[in-house]
């Protein structure tokens, strides 16, 4: 840069300043879209793993469950499939749960993850 004279050597080194400054804020960009894919990642296997411990539990129950022959026998409940926790509000006995109807039966069929009337 002999050429060039004073001001505007001042004014590339301002460019050259700013340009090095805007790649710097890019690779931070960069760095934290990384970082969010890699929790999203993270996220998602976590979500497979629950929703596969949950549909073996499922599973099992379903098959305790089929050994039941009156109405009043308990039931082994089912877990929700997204977080593999105790369903609210399922049904104790066969007789309770031919008789649920509404927000519950809504409730029980949402976290087993099956259509219901209401949405």
């Amino acid at each position: 840069m002999a050429n060039v004279n004073p001001p505007q050597q001042a004014v590339t080194e301002q460019n050259q300043q700013q340009m090095q400054e805007q790649m710097q804020q890019m690779q931070q960009q960069m760095q934290q879209m990384q970082q969010q894919m890699q929790q999203m990642q993270q996220q998602i296997q976590q979500l497979r793993t629950t929703g596969h411990q949950a549909s073996e539990y499922n599973s099992i129950a379903r098959l305790d469950n089929a050994c039941i022959r009156r109405n009043s026998d308990s039931i082994t409940a089912l877990r929700d499939y997204t977080t593999n926790a105790s369903i609210p509000g399922f049904p104790v006995t066969p007789a309770q749960l031919w008789n649920m109807q509404g927000p519950v039966l809504d409730q029980v069929l949402t976290a087993l993850g099956l259509p219901t009337d209401s949405g």
